[in-house]
């Protein structure tokens, strides 16, 4: 028994040791900052989805971690609409009204708060980044309408 007690800590050790090294930048700073958040939800969702095939499950995580560390850069308080609906729309199973709820509590949104949310970050990742281009398409158009009209009110007053 008392054999079993250090082989069983070294096997733990060892395999704790080699998930830390199979995970890249993103994934590291989550699992190192946000341990059960982390655990709870993107390694979590990747167990969930792949079992035991060990490679697929690091390749998930770090996608995953990847995705919202990108969202997160991307991010402006403006856009907080475009993200709760990109959000929402890929939440992981029945979790939209669960993700909802949370969303309404988050005050500032960082890493922690959103990986209490449960959904596939790369959808969301996906989502947003679509709905940012149709949303500055639009400006972009108006703008273009706008500047000849600001020309010509200008030279009518002007004269």
């Amino acid at each position: 028994m008392k054999k079993t007690i250090p082989v069983l800590l070294l096997v733990l050790s060892l395999s704790n040791a080699a998930y830390a090294q199979k995970l890249q930048k993103n994934a590291s700073f989550l699992k190192e900052n946000f341990s059960s958040l982390f655990d709870s939800s993107i390694r979590k969702t990747a167990i969930d989805k792949w079992k035991e095939d060990s490679t697929m499950v690091y390749n998930e995580i770090n996608k995953q971690s990847d995705a919202l560390a990108d969202i997160l850069v991307k991010f402006k308080p403006s856009n907080s609409n475009i993200l709760y609906k990109s959000i929402i729309k890929s939440s992981i199973k029945e979790k939209s009204l669960s993700n909802e709820i949370k969303w309404n509590s988050i005050k500032i949104i960082g890493f922690g708060e959103l990986l209490a949310l449960e959904c596939d970050w790369t959808i969301v990742q996906k989502e947003y980044d679509i709905k940012l281009k149709e949303k500055f398409k639009k400006i972009k158009i108006a703008s273009i309408v706008a500047i000849p009209i600001v020309i010509f009110l200008f030279i009518l007053t002007s004269k």
